[in-house]
């Protein structure tokens, strides 16, 4: 299943728009040039980078199911983005009858939104959407200015860039909300990870990167890489004997009789085998544990971050 909904929602958006005004040779220009340009790229950056560009963006998502239930999870959004979601369905409908294209793209947004149920997926499906949310506010009050209703659109843009600012930016004045445990936890190992000699491999790109110490590793992408054939657990295992990594570090007790379904998909039962074999509990940081190397080797961390930070 293609994940990057931002190659496409823009183009669709403007598509159906063109559509619903009749003006199909537009469209159908549209969207030819579109599928020229996207897919000489496509082939070029597939070309340079030895044919991972196609595989990180389609061959590696075949297969990922839909767990609808995952939705529960999240309804912090409809509550922190409340004012936003009223404020779009009269600016939907305000702005619809005058032939907008941006009231396409946030609907085709809150479409797409919802494959946050793809299990591997997290916050940033919601990306788009309140990003189309400020843009539709922001033109429909724009509308109101040219109504000579000055004073009620400036009322509404300050109401909501206070609100945007405080919920959006700030998670953590806001109670009860699951993200920011994340949150507080990370920074936690953030400042732990700064005090340890030695490279970071890291799948929480932004600990990996603000520690200063290394590049990031996406566990659940490479569980699809085992569960597809494209590589082996054995030859993770050996790559990482080779650079000698001391520390392990997972969101979750690696050595536990049973792993929440959470975590169980980001790793294979045999490279979670493995990985208990090499390493043994050292402490715990919040909701992190760090186990260390069973045998003495060079001042590197294996460290699997959580990604809802970002």
């Amino acid at each position: 299943m293609l994940t990057k909904q931002n190659m496409i929602a823009g183009i669709t958006a403007v598509t159906v728009f063109l559509l619903t005004r009749k003006l199909w040779r537009d469209a159908l220009k549209l969207t030819t040039y579109y599928l020229l340009i996207f897919g000489f790229c496509s082939i070029i950056l597939t070309s340079l980078t030895g044919g991972q560009y196609i595989k990180h963006v389609y061959q590696y998502h075949i297969g990922h199911p839909l767990e609808w239930d995952r939705l529960t999870i999240y309804q912090w959004f409809s509550y922190i983005h409340f004012p936003l979601i009223i404020m779009v369905a009269s600016s939907t409908i305000f702005m619809l009858k005058r032939g907008c294209p941006l009231v396409f793209y946030v609907i085709l947004a809150a479409v797409t939104s919802l494959l946050i149920v793809k299990v591997g997926a997290a916050t940033n499906y919601f990306l788009e959407l309140v990003t189309g949310f400020v843009l539709l506010i922001a033109i429909s009050l724009s509308e109101f200015q040219v109504k000579k209703k000055k004073v009620i659109a400036l009322i509404v843009t300050a109401f909501f860039a206070a609100q945007f600012i405080l919920y959006s930016h700030n998670v953590s004045v806001i109670p009860n909300i699951r993200e920011n445990k994340y949150f507080l936890a990370q920074v936690n190992l953030l400042k732990y990870l700064k005090n340890v000699d030695g490279k970071v491999l890291c799948e929480n790109g932004a600990i990996a990167v603000i520690s200063g110490k290394g590049p990031a590793v996406d566990w659940f992408l490479l569980s699809q890489i085992f569960r597809n054939g494209l590589w082996s657990e054995d030859d993770f295992i050996k790559l990482v004997d080779k650079r000698g990594f001391r520390f392990l570090v997972t969101p979750f007790n690696l050595t536990a009789s049973k792993i929440s379904k959470e975590y169980s998909e980001r790793f294979t039962p045999q490279l979670l085998m493995k990985l208990g074999d090499r390493f043994i509990f050292r402490e715990r940081i919040d909701g992190y544990y760090i186990y260390e190397r069973r045998s003495s080797g060079k001042d590197y961390i294996l460290c699997h971050g959580n990604d809802k930070l970002g």
